[in-house]
């Protein structure tokens, strides 16, 4: 049953299938407490300045109490230096990460973009490239057949009945498509002795004697299989071989995602460039980045070769993707951006989830990891601004006297700027 389901009018039996913390909405309020607990990357820095800071002080406060006795005014000198201590803030250095963190990831929460840790947040803010999978990505991920090509001799049922028997066991969704166009022309799967998946090719079965092969044209073709007699297709499509012979193949075709376009020009206009990495065909893929607006393309690609052509873009890479197929690259991306449609591998090889399937998510992550990034550097500069002017008037240095009171309160007040600063986040 989906969260919120209200049952007006009628009587229904349900069973609940995952309860308490085994449900999605738990994950999702473990993980964004996770995040916020984390520490990211910038914080280790600060903590160094922040040990080094506090003796510091310290010695500054000594300074200053001996300063004033080599004056002969040892009661000045016991005030200022108490006050050099009561006005230093390490608190506001102390919070100016942690305070944003839990804003933007609470932020992004609101948002419907799940990250798994702080450094997450941090490193998608430097992210100049995204890598975009097709199928089920950037696509609905529910294509459907449009057309049934055999060879020479061979019949549109031969090739349909050999490709649902090969992927009846298969959860990619193409072979949803094949299983469903074999559904409505009314042909039964045969049942499958052994069923392997090659990750971005294809499935190999044997089936009642016989080995069928269903993927691309080079799938096939590296398995031997003369490709010859298939015509050249124009769209997506998923070729069949039967006893290393070619029957046919069947032409499949998916949409783009309504905001996927839109997606691409919100990376754009942030100076970040859009790539798209697919298994498919070059010209399916070329039409899908057509409309996608992406005009770098890579196609016919496994897995591995994926994952290689991902790392030698360098630095500033992010990877979405949705797929079994998709997780080494979204493991090893600086960024890995996972559908909270697609598969749990995907899910848990990715560094952040988008909740809901809109690519748009993928810009505010940007976005939202730029603000929380710009936001913590401002938070360290008031702090330290805040320090450099208050420590010189409190050690009696300007023509002012700061007494421990006012010390005190102007401490409270760096607190109170940094963290509604971060505060800030919360609203944009």
């Amino acid at each position: 049953m989906n969260g919120a389901t209200i049952n007006r009018t009628g009587a229904f039996r349900m069973r609940a299938t995952r309860v308490g913390a085994a449900t999605a909405y738990a994950r999702i309020v473990d993980a964004v407490r996770e995040a916020q607990a984390s520490r990211p990357p910038v914080q280790a820095l600060v903590d160094k300045v922040a040990g080094v800071f506090v003796p510091a002080v310290i010695g500054v406060a000594l300074l200053t109490l001996l300063g004033w006795g080599a004056k002969g005014d040892w009661n000045a000198g016991l005030l200022h230096a108490v006050t050099v201590l009561i006005i230093a803030c390490p608190c506001a250095m102390g919070l100016a990460t942690p305070t944003a963190i839990v804003v933007g990831v609470g932020r992004a929460a609101e948002s419907g973009i799940i990250f798994r840790d702080a450094a997450a947040l941090e490193q998608v803010a430097g992210v100049t490239q995204v890598v975009f999978d097709k199928t089920g990505t950037l696509t609905e991920g529910e294509p459907r057949v449009r057309a049934v090509v055999p060879t020479e001799g061979r019949t549109e049922v031969e090739v349909v009945e050999a490709a649902a028997t090969a992927e009846d066991l298969s959860e990619h969704p193409l072979a949803a498509a094949v299983l469903a166009e074999a559904e409505r022309r009314g042909i039964q799967a045969a049942g499958v002795d052994l069923f392997r998946a090659v990750p971005g090719r294809g499935v190999r079965v044997k089936a009642q004697g016989s080995e069928i092969l269903v993927g691309s044209r080079r799938f096939l073709q590296d398995e031997g299989v003369d490709v010859a007699p298939l015509s050249e297709p124009k769209g997506t499509v998923l070729a069949v071989a039967r006893d290393g012979a070619a029957l046919g193949y069947l032409e499949v075709a998916d949409t783009l995602r309504p905001t996927a376009a839109e997606a691409v020009r919100e990376l754009l206009g942030l100076g970040v460039r859009s790539v798209m990495m697919t298994g498919d065909g070059r010209a399916p893929a070329q039409r899908i980045a057509e409309e996608a607006g992406i005009d770098d393309v890579h196609a016919e690609m496994s897995p591995t070769t994926k994952l290689e052509r991902l790392k030698s873009l360098g630095p500033g890479v992010a990877m979405v993707g949705d797929g079994i197929n998709d997780a080494p690259a979204l493991a090893a991306a600086d960024v890995g951006i996972a559908l909270g449609t697609g598969t749990d591998v995907a899910m848990e090889a990715a560094h952040a989830t988008l909740v809901r399937p809109d690519l748009k998510g993928v810009a505010a992550a940007i976005r939202l990891g730029r603000r929380t990034l710009k936001t913590i550097r401002w938070n360290l500069f008031w702090a330290f601004f805040y320090n450099v002017i208050a420590i010189p008037a409190a050690a009696g240095l300007f023509a002012i006297t700061v007494t421990p009171t006012y010390a005190s309160a102007a401490m409270a007040l760096s607190s109170i700027t940094v963290v509604g600063n971060s505060l800030r986040l919360a609203r944009s």
